[in-house]
């Protein structure tokens, strides 16, 4: 038990020092050279103002994080803002078999509550 705990702090501290986990180190280059990636967006210009498109949050925050905070493993990273909370999301895809491939991917890498939402323009919508 007492090794269990070492290796979670030891974890713990590369993370806060470094920015990433040895684990995050490795799947970041997996992450960046997946098939889906040439759906996705890269800028908000390219979605118009009345399109709903498909998102996969991964963060909730009640206080305002940079993008390129290093929770978000280096990927490129959305933001909006919902009921009084930031919510931040990767991805932005036409369909929802796109948006849920990404999903299982950003499970896979450690963002285990990861959900497909849909927005239109910057606000959330139900469908």
């Amino acid at each position: 038990m007492a090794k269990s705990i070492f290796e979670a702090f030891k974890e713990y501290k590369v993370y806060y020092e470094a920015g990433m986990t040895e684990t995050e180190k490795i799947l970041q280059p997996r992450i960046q050279q997946l098939p889906w990636t040439k759906k996705i967006w890269n800028t908000e210009s390219d979605v118009k103002a009345d399109e709903i498109i498909y998102r996969v949050q991964i963060e909730t925050s009640q206080t305002k994080l940079e993008l390129t905070d290093a929770r978000f493993k280096g990927m490129i990273v959305f933001m909006y803002e919902d009921k009084g909370l930031y919510k931040y999301t990767v991805g932005a895809f036409r369909d929802a078999d796109s948006a849920n491939a990404l999903k299982k991917e950003m499970r896979t890498a450690g963002f285990e509550y990861a959900f497909v939402v849909t927005l239109k323009g910057n606000q959330r919508v139900n469908l």
